[in-house]
């Protein structure tokens, strides 16, 4: 990740992955998060996605507890991030 306001690596003390995808509309994803414990957090840069049911719009983002699978569909080109602290 980089800091916006000197463009220096900024540091995630958590055992974390940082994903992303770029998506077109009609598109669909999946992500496993079987760990009852594990945590996520999505956002959409630009475009619509429905997130397990949830429609999110430009730069919305959702916090996700683990237990199930994300699925992801793209109702617009978009480009997706995913932090998951595993």
């Amino acid at each position: 990740m980089v800091s916006r306001r000197t463009w220096e690596p900024c540091t995630i003390r958590a055992d974390a992955r940082v994903l992303g995808a770029s998506l077109r509309a009609g598109q669909r994803i999946s992500y496993s998060m079987d760990d009852p414990e594990q945590k996520a957090y999505v956002v959409t840069t630009g475009g619509h996605i429905v997130l397990n049911g949830l429609q999110l719009g430009e730069r919305d983002g959702a916090a996700i507890r683990g237990g199930h699978a994300l699925e992801i569909e793209a109702l617009s080109d978009t480009d997706i991030v995913l932090v998951d602290t595993v």
